[in-house]
């Protein structure tokens, strides 16, 4: 398992790298909880967008959440489909992605502790406040695909975006 952790976080460092459109790159840094039972964490996340033609975006995230010593931690990456929201600004947005769900810490039932794989889908919307800084509010359900006892996980977060483009 720790070698395809390895390999998948390579992975992430490598996109990560890679050159995408100039225009537009952003970051999102929130606040977020988990729900049933309720966890509070954190959202970090970059969108880069991958064609002139179409609106969307790669988005590698980092969640972390914990709560009487169990931390849940969905790292992972996202294709995501981002259209205007109308023409007086903001963005929708939905998609879906994978990656790995590690969870240290005391172990509950339906969350034992380990890392496992996972798949997720995401939706939200987003709105400029500035010219290089906006809002966002997102849903996102993960789950363990390795783990058949492992339970639905629903979270929001909430947000500030950072326009990081150089246009």
């Amino acid at each position: 398992m720790r070698i395809r952790m390895l390999a998948f976080l390579s992975g992430l460092a490598l996109l990560a790298a890679t050159p995408v459109h100039a225009r537009e790159f952003g970051m999102n840094l929130g606040g977020g909880t988990l729900l049933d039972p309720t966890r509070p964490g954190g959202h970090f996340s970059f969108e880069m967008s991958l064609s002139d033609e179409y609106p969307t975006h790669l988005a590698p995230f980092f969640e972390f959440y914990s709560k009487s010593g169990t931390r849940i931690i969905p790292i992972g990456i996202s294709l995501l489909y981002k259209p205007p929201l109308s023409e007086y600004g903001g963005t929708i947005y939905f998609g879906a992605g994978g990656g790995a769900l590690l969870t240290r810490g005391q172990p509950t039932v339906g969350q034992p502790t380990g890392t496992d794989g996972m798949i997720t889908v995401a939706g939200g919307l987003s709105f400029g406040v500035g010219p290089r800084a906006g809002i966002f509010l997102q849903v996102r359900w993960f789950r363990s695909f390795e783990d058949q006892t492992a339970e639905n996980e629903i979270g929001i977060q909430a947000g500030v975006r950072f326009n990081l483009s150089e246009g």
